[in-house]
């Protein structure tokens, strides 16, 4: 049985559910990256406010990744 992934544009309304999976996948990571434990929703609307456009990916209606294109670096 394969399984369908679907990437999709995530809405302002959506950025509260995309917190949790964000820190969910650096908990492992030990990389000098920043320290995602901090991070909260309107965190993430900022960055939207900003231009950034944000992605999540589901598998059915759970949604198991995070994208997001940051517009201001071009």
């Amino acid at each position: 049985m394969s399984t369908e992934f679907i990437l999709k544009e995530i809405s302002k309304t959506e950025l509260a559910d995309c917190v949790d999976v964000i820190k969910l996948s650096f908990e492992t990571v030990e990389l000098p990256i920043e320290d995602y434990s901090t991070l909260d929703t309107r965190r993430l609307i900022f960055e939207s406010d900003n231009g950034n456009v944000m992605f999540g990916l589901f598998d059915d209606e759970k949604q198991i990744g995070f994208a997001e294109l940051d517009k201001r670096e071009n």
